[in-house]
């Protein structure tokens, strides 16, 4: 496996989109489930579209555009804009829609902690939220991911500086 595998989506040696960071984190699907994938976009055509982030990288749908530039089917309609800045709680909903071992969701909330973190510090500086200060906004957080695992939020909080 390239180094760089998980974090582009390349047309022979083009890079077509990046993938966005906190999707890197996210397991790819298995090579079975993929193949099945492909033969359905082949099939009956890309039925969900790659959403992309303001800076073209994938945020959610790596697999349909690798099996897009695969068939040669990639055009202007296959990547749409994703229209809201909420990334992290995107890239969560794969979490529970799929099937992952408990150190592959590890990984993945270890990843997703900062990234929740800072939007509830958006959140709590426009007024939305009930967090009245950054510790419990870093539970709150934790608290968040913890439930999107499944676990609690000491498997991976960090300790206080």
């Amino acid at each position: 496996m390239k180094s760089d595998e998980a974090r582009y989506i390349r047309d022979r040696e083009k890079v077509v989109f990046e993938v966005h960071p906190l999707l890197q984190l996210v397991p790819r699907m298995g090579e079975d489930v993929y193949a099945r994938l492909k033969s359905s976009i082949d099939s009956v055509g890309l039925r969900e579209p790659i959403l992309v982030d303001k800076e073209n990288r994938i945020v959610d749908g790596r697999a349909r555009a690798r099996a897009c530039i695969e068939l040669e089917i990639l055009d202007a309609n296959t990547a749409q804009a994703y229209p809201d800045d909420d990334i992290a709680t995107l890239v969560s909903t794969k979490v529970i829609r799929s099937d992952y071992t408990s150190a592959q969701l590890a990984v993945l909330a270890a990843g997703l902690w900062e990234p929740f973190r800072a939007e509830a510090r958006k959140r709590r500086a426009a007024g939305n939220s009930k967090a009245k200060n950054d510790e419990l906004v870093s539970k709150e957080s934790a608290d968040q991911v913890a439930w999107l695992v499944g676990s609690n939020n000491c498997t991976f909080a960090r300790p206080r500086s």
